[in-house]
């Protein structure tokens, strides 16, 4: 009889520790920490939007309260010479870019600091297509990884336009 109440007590233990994790995770929202989200929502930031969607595992569309697009944020990846380089873009509804991320190391990129910057400024507020030493000047000995970033951007750029493209039909 005591070997059927001890294993009532450990089923009771553990039904009720059950029940807690599952209403924590159903009542408390998890904060939105990953790198990707914040690094989504930083790109944005120029954006004053209503709702956002999650349109497919790359792109995230934004709103304004009456329901019409505002922007999008995509998530673009390519190879570098240490390894994948991933860069979250924010585009406006024209496709002008209001915002990049890198979500790699400055290792992986081969740049960091001031020459990051200096890229990165050369994209924002422009909408065309991106070409080395026409629209985006690398400084000397980065043109390797500047046309990297520069194919990056134009993929992602295209796929945003595409993949648009192909809602609206």
């Amino acid at each position: 009889m005591s070997k059927i109440r001890n294993a009532l007590i450990i089923i009771v233990i553990i039904i009720f520790f059950a029940a807690i994790i599952l209403a924590v995770n159903f009542f408390i929202k998890p904060a939105n920490t990953s790198i990707e989200d914040k690094a989504r929502h930083q790109v944005v930031s120029t954006i004053s939007y209503s709702t956002e969607k999650q349109a497919d595992s790359t792109l995230w569309e934004y709103y304004d309260a009456s329901g019409n697009i505002i922007g999008y944020s995509y998530l673009g990846e390519g190879n570098g010479l240490l390894g994948k380089i991933e860069i979250m873009l924010g585009l406006d509804k024209d496709m002008k870019i209001v915002g990049m991320n890198f979500l790699c190391s400055d290792a992986v990129l081969g740049l960091s600091g001031e020459k990051k910057n200096a890229l990165v400024q050369q994209f924002i507020g422009n909408e065309s297509l991106f070409s080395i030493n026409v629209n985006i000047q690398p400084a000397a000995g980065e043109e390797q990884i500047a046309q990297t970033v520069v194919n990056i951007v134009n993929n992602a750029v295209q796929n945003v336009a595409s993949l648009e493209g192909a809602n609206n039909e």
